[in-house]
């Protein structure tokens, strides 16, 4: 098993050659308060990232702020597309393919303080058209350089309320890039 299968957490050194690996994290990485972005009613579309705006709308319409130390869940919607028991290209689409977010979605979630940002995409930050990657501004410039774990391939988002703790332990993989999780949410 990859240690980026299925809901997975990326490490600092994942991206990054001499930074954490996965082993070298605290056990509480991916504990504490979440403040979840249902993107869903937005309707986004692969290729085309996530703007500032919307975040805002979203913080504005669910009545929350983020703080230091929060976990960002993005709900694309786009679990719908994660089809693992079909083949050829409707298989691979969803990995293929995903929305992203701006250069200032990232920086914004990266000065609010965040410890973690996770999302029902393959790439969280990533913004990607037919396996074709457009943009990776989390990845490279605004959290894994900053120790800010990426977390991705969520499915069931849209039954968690806007706010709660999440908790997730990864696996101890010696030098490991990434870890295997299992998410949980309490409201």
């Amino acid at each position: 098993m990859s240690e980026h299968t299925g809901s997975h957490v990326d490490a600092p050194v994942h991206c990054h050659g001499e930074q954490a690996t996965i082993d070298q994290l605290p056990v509480d990485c991916l504990m504490g308060p979440y403040k979840k972005y249902d993107l869903s009613s937005f309707a986004p579309e692969a290729g085309k990232p996530v703007e500032l705006q919307i975040i805002k709308e979203i913080e504005k319409r669910d009545e929350f702020s983020l703080q230091a130390g929060d976990i960002v869940l993005i709900d694309f919607g786009w679990d719908k597309y994660y089809k693992p028991d079909s083949s050829g290209s409707e298989r691979e689409w969803w990995g293929k393919n995903e929305p992203g977010l701006t250069n200032e979605v990232c920086k914004y979630f990266s000065e609010a303080g965040i410890k973690a940002i996770g999302a029902d995409t393959p790439g969280v930050d990533i913004c990607m058209l037919d396996g074709k990657i457009l943009s990776a501004p989390g990845h490279v410039e605004y959290f894994l350089p900053n120790n800010i774990l990426i977390m991705e391939g969520f499915s069931r988002m849209s039954q968690a309320p806007a706010i709660g703790v999440f908790m997730a332990l990864p696996l101890k993989i010696k030098n490991g890039s990434g870890s295997p999780i299992r998410p949980i949410l309490l409201a």
